[in-house]
């Protein structure tokens, strides 16, 4: 049971859920693999050694270790928190709010009554028009604006809200 069952309201019901677009995790993903494909000829220059030179072979785990510790310790941050930010994220429309909730330690949650929404308005680069995400800024009474950036099919979201 996720954040948004867990504080609806009595007679509440949920109209419309949406989720981040996998897209987000495409950068990330990118970084990651360009950074590992940086450390290779670290990694070639440390295997391609003297076979007659004991010191140097010695130094193999060493050169290995100190290559590939420090990459999978920066791709498992980076890609851990954009895999956690992914799963933790809820968007909901019931039939008289819209409740959104990222983060886990750190949470962030917004809950915008329909009656005091003014106006919905979707952003999509070129990008996001050809996969299907975009951003949703909700303007509510009193100069909220709450920007809820990599929804998957924003256009259809906005219609059900």
């Amino acid at each position: 049971m996720g954040y948004v069952d867990e504080n609806l309201m009595p007679g509440e019901t949920v109209v419309a859920r949406a989720n981040l677009h996998w897209g987000m995790l495409v950068g990330p993903t990118f970084g990651t693999g360009l950074v590992g494909l940086a450390i290779v000829p670290l990694i070639l220059m440390g295997l391609a050694v003297p076979v007659d030179d004991p010191y140097a072979k010695s130094m193999i785990p060493f050169t290995l270790l100190c290559c590939l510790v420090p990459y999978f310790l920066f791709a498992g941050v980076v890609m851990g928190s954009a895999i956690a930010k992914y799963l933790t994220t809820e968007f909901a429309v019931t039939d008289s709010r819209i409740i959104a909730k990222s983060g886990v330690l750190r949470r962030n949650s917004l809950e915008l009554h329909l009656r005091k929404l003014e106006s919905i308005d979707v952003s999509q680069p070129l990008m996001g028009r050809i996969f299907g995400y975009g951003t949703i800024v909700a303007s509510g009474t009193g100069g909220t604006h709450q920007p809820f950036p990599n929804i998957a099919d924003p256009m259809g979201l906005r219609n059900r809200i």
